[in-house]
């Protein structure tokens, strides 16, 4: 349901629904609190027995929730959908907000909207300031990240190496790298639309989704879905190691698969 936050515990075998019920926008206690249209869920890194979740609402809100303390409350969004930034209390979020991660320090939240704005947004959530970082209008393009183009980014994930962090970003066709210290979007795949592995532009995309990264991995490597062509595919260290399905996965087949996760215990999960 796009109106309930559920937990799955996956060593006692339960399903539990956290927190939402009726279809609305309402604050408070978790056994009152409502949400309309869930897109997307991330959590604070910091924090492993009981953590704090950010929701981000097609309605233009994203919310918190506090599983400690019991308490939803809006960070930010005002229920008029627009591309404002400026202070939480008075900036806005437009429809079609797809996915959301922090980063490693959790006091930076990072989304995507891919319908409307085609951009790139930053929450701080320690000065409580929100701000466009990339994405000016409809199409792709690489450079700065102020000017760069991003179509239909639907996924996004933070990545942070040695070298430095980026924000790792899957589009309509291309997986689009924004380094977080140079500030320069630069991309991987080719210009048309397909499926093709290989390296750097001889690689083809058809509609990215969602995009994860392998947490113990000795490598770096990155998860992307597909929903054009019913896939998971893997990237190894970007524009050197070739893309390819993910080969221990075959035979399966997939049906829409609109996001991934790597459990470091588990394996894989797509949905």
């Amino acid at each position: 349901s796009t109106r309930l936050i559920r937990k799955i515990d996956i060593v006692g075998n339960q399903v539990t629904t956290a927190t939402g019920g009726g279809w609305g926008h309402v604050d408070g206690p978790l056994s009152v609190a409502m949400f309309k249209e869930i897109r997307a869920i991330t959590a604070k890194p910091e924090v492993t027995t009981t953590p704090i979740l950010y929701i981000g609402e097609n309605s233009g809100f994203i919310r918190k929730v506090d599983l400690s303390a019991g308490l939803v409350t809006s960070v930010v969004g005002t229920g008029t959908s627009g591309c404002v930034d400026g202070p939480f209390a008075t900036a806005q979020i437009q429809g079609g907000l797809y996915d959301m991660v922090i980063n490693s320090d959790g006091n930076t939240l990072y989304f995507v909207v891919g319908d409307n704005s085609n951009n790139v947004r930053r929450l701080d959530l320690s000065t409580q300031i929100a701000s466009t970082i990339s994405g000016t209008s409809y199409g792709s393009a690489d450079g700065p990240a102020p000017t760069a183009k991003l179509l239909k980014p639907k996924g996004i994930e933070f990545i942070s190496t040695a070298s430095g962090s980026a924000l790792y970003i899957a589009t309509r066709q291309k997986l689009k790298i924004l380094d977080l210290s140079s500030m320069m979007v630069t991309s991987v795949g080719g210009n048309s639309y397909g499926s093709v592995d290989g390296l750097g532009n001889t690689i083809l995309f058809n509609d990215l989704t969602g995009i994860t990264v392998d947490p113990v991995s000795s490598q770096l490597k990155v998860y992307l879905t597909s929903t054009a062509e019913d896939e998971v595919r893997m990237l190894a260290a970007p524009g050197v190691t070739p893309v390819s399905p993910y080969s221990s996965l075959t035979p399966e087949t997939f049906f829409l698969p609109a996001s991934c996760i790597v459990h470091p215990k588990k394996g894989y999960s797509c949905t």
